[in-house]
């Protein structure tokens, strides 16, 4: 919802609508050290727990362009990805 990604209401909206259908809640069970800020790792650890197709990070510097099935992507490539649409 930042202004510098210049993104409208209907858009966030939708995205995070579709976001909240396909969470799961995850608890990470074991430790990762794949980020270049270690602090980092346990969005790897989580993403890996749940299998999860996408990385969302305003950081993509932080971690490395995939970790194994995930795909590392930022809020606007997944909005594009999930509401092409739009």
């Amino acid at each position: 919802m930042r202004p510098k990604f210049g993104l409208p209401p209907k858009l966030l909206h939708e995205t995070f609508r579709r976001i909240k259908e396909a969470a799961i809640w995850v608890v990470p069970s074991e430790i990762i050290n794949a980020a270049f800020d270690p602090d980092d790792n346990i969005f790897l650890e989580c993403a890996e727990v749940a299998r999860a197709h996408y990385l969302v990070t305003g950081n993509g510097r932080h971690f490395p362009g995939r970790w194994k099935s995930t795909k590392i992507v930022n809020a606007r490539e997944l909005t594009m990805i999930l509401v092409p649409e739009l």
